[in-house]
């Protein structure tokens, strides 16, 4: 969830977003990208999101000697979304947020790289009640439009429902009958000619999560997901009916998740 979080930052400061697995310090090469990100000036800002359960105060401290550090992190997923979401929202002056079911991380994945291309927050809710802090960060921020991603199992009805009656916040669900079928009707409704098509699998959260900034954010790409076997027909269709001629294709993720055959499917789409 505060990887979630932190590609949505990320899109919205054009920053980068780097995962480590919460040990004393980071893995190597992810010291070595932060200082060819930052160089070795003061002036470069390393935010981590998440409380220190998962990310210890000495991870921290090992970049204090170079760059400004800080933390986000609240009493829980809930509040640490909340108060993500209030940074972005003061970044970008935007009344339209995203809601997501904490278990329907894996069905809301499109809608990040939205979110991260519109600079949109990002709130968490469990599936059939609003989390306090999602709740007054909708109420505070004068949000008038939410949109949710995925089935009802995820975010109910009357979640939606109570979210509508906040302050007439028009509320907005994008589902189909699967996870790879939504991330089609999430690009039709969001990327009507992408300038490129990002496809990321849809059984783990982190490769689609890092890629959605980048593909959302720096390429126009909506964020087509994959059992990472093949490309499923809708996906393919959609491809086919909305590519251009200098439409490129981006795989997110190594041939162990996304196999080389689903590159070649997306090639052959593409021509």
């Amino acid at each position: 969830h505060e990887a979630v979080v932190a590609g949505v930052m990320a899109g919205a400061f054009n920053g980068a977003v780097l995962l480590t697995d919460g040990a004393d310090a980071v893995e190597p090469r992810v010291a070595a990208e932060v200082d060819r990100l930052l160089g070795t000036t003061l002036q470069g800002e390393v935010t981590f999101v998440g409380g220190s359960d998962a990310l210890p105060e000495s991870l921290l401290d090992s970049f204090r000697d170079r760059y400004s550090v800080r933390r986000i992190a609240g009493d829980d997923h809930f509040a640490t979304a909340g108060l993500a979401a209030g940074e972005v929202e003061s970044h970008s002056q935007m009344r339209t947020a995203v809601v997501i079911g904490t278990s329907g991380v894996l069905d809301a994945l499109p809608m990040v790289a939205v979110a991260a291309a519109n600079d949109w927050p990002i709130v968490f809710t469990e599936p059939d009640r609003l989390s306090a802090a999602s709740r007054a960060f909708l109420a505070e921020h004068d949000i008038d439009q939410v949109h949710i991603a995925g089935p009802d199992s995820a975010v109910s009805q009357e979640v939606a429902d109570e979210i509508a009656d906040l302050s007439d916040i028009t509320v907005e669900r994008h589902h189909a009958g699967d996870r790879y079928e939504t991330s089609v009707v999430v690009a039709e409704r969001f990327f009507a000619l992408p300038s490129a098509y990002a496809v990321a699998v849809g059984t783990h959260w982190s490769d689609a999560v890092i890629g959605a900034a980048y593909a959302g954010e720096r390429r126009h790409a909506p964020m087509l997901l994959t059992d990472g076997e093949e490309l499923a027909d809708p996906v393919v269709d959609y491809v086919e009916r909305t590519r251009t001629p200098d439409a490129a294709g981006l795989i997110i993720g190594g041939t162990g998740v996304v196999d080389r055959s689903v590159a070649r499917q997306l090639r052959d789409a593409l021509r």
